[in-house]
């Protein structure tokens, strides 16, 4: 059963988590702010393989009798790893600090240098629970808006709403108020809109609609976007429009899909002591009464009231079976429709 959030104030509990073991720097219950580091990891900057056997001009027998350091052993630049003596002294001195890693086959690796990776907190919240030696999960409250899909890295910037008008000489109207913003707009139809966001300088896009070719283009960007409606022709919902007016001129934050869920559009409050705040909520049962919204034609993004679920299933004229579900719309019509067509709208 899918799920879509939409709420003027709910909480999430968002994990992040470092892509190899590090070190967490953070508590459960410690408040953080957009920007703070949650963990780290320390990595070699790179890793330098030397041919002992035909650098130094000796037998692969008598490697172990010129290396000057243990494997697991660290050194600092000058230090000499490996050195052959004599009339004609042959040496290899380390250029940078490091570590060996292995001596094998006549060769010795090692990791020279040292990178850290960072995991920062992407907006402001309390640290409800640790991922032991990998990150934290951060729960806030505020305004959120999920989509149905997304892609690029987070992002944050105020939202302003763009209707993509064209002047006379055919350049976005708006162009010069989009930089580094979230920008939302109902539609985007074609790839050429893309590259002017683009190339004014969004921070990320929210979307309620998107056609292929458009689609493509954004794969292609690499801006932060989401997607509210679905493909093709159809409205953003009452509700989700609200909930875009009332973060209008806001801080919002573009947030990459959780697991099982799609990508995020978040306007942080100030509340940090909600009752609900360290409590996951998960809703994926369907129930009369739930609101849903819509897909495929003709009812695209049409948001109803669960009135009927049918227990036994029903035929489609092509021989497929679904489980079907009768929905209320808001000018009263009833429509049915196959449960894999709706998703339900949790608050």
């Amino acid at each position: 059963m899918r799920t879509q959030r939409i709420s003027k104030r709910h909480q999430i509990l968002y994990p992040l988590s470092l892509n190899k073991p590090g070190k967490v720097l953070v508590r459960t219950g410690d408040v953080v702010n957009q920007g703070d580091v949650i963990a780290e990891t320390h990595l070699p900057e790179r890793f330098l393989v030397y041919d002992i056997v035909n650098q130094l001009k000796v037998k692969p027998e008598e490697v172990e009798k010129y290396i000057y350091r243990l494997n697991g052993e660290s050194f600092i630049a000058g230090d000499v790893i490996a050195q052959k003596p004599g009339l004609f002294s042959r040496l290899f001195r380390a250029k940078q600090d490091g570590k060996v890693v292995s001596i094998r086959d006549g060769k010795v690796v090692l990791a020279l240098g040292e990178a850290v990776e960072s995991l920062t907190a992407p907006f402001s919240g309390v640290v409800s629970e640790l991922i032991a030696g990998r990150g934290a999960v951060i729960a806030a409250v505020g305004a959120m808006v999920e989509g149905l899909a997304g892609g690029g890295e987070n992002a944050c910037g105020e939202l302003v709403h763009s209707n993509l008008g064209f002047d006379r000489n055919k350049r976005l109207e708006d162009a010069e108020n989009l930089a580094e913003k979230i920008c939302y707009c109902e539609t985007i139809g074609h790839a050429r809109l893309v590259r002017e966001l683009e190339a004014a300088g969004v921070s990320g896009l929210v979307v309620g609609t998107l056609e292929p070719d458009a689609f493509q283009a954004l794969n292609e960007s690499g801006l932060p976007w989401i997607l509210l409606s679905g493909f093709g022709v159809a409205e953003t919902d009452q509700d989700t429009l609200d909930i875009l007016m009332s973060m209008s001129g806001k801080q919002v934050h573009l947030l990459r899909g959780m697991e099982g869920q799609g990508a995020l559009l978040f306007c942080p409050s100030n509340e940090t002591d909600s009752p609900s705040l360290f409590t996951a909520q998960a809703e994926n049962t369907l129930n009369l009464g739930d609101r849903v919204k819509l897909f495929g034609q003709p009812h695209l993004g049409r948001v109803g009231e669960v009135v009927d679920i049918c227990e036994q299933d029903e035929t489609s004229s092509s021989g497929i079976q679904y489980r079907a579900v009768v929905v209320k719309l808001a000018d009263e019509v009833s429509v049915k429709v196959p449960v894999e067509n709706l998703v339900k709208l949790l608050d």
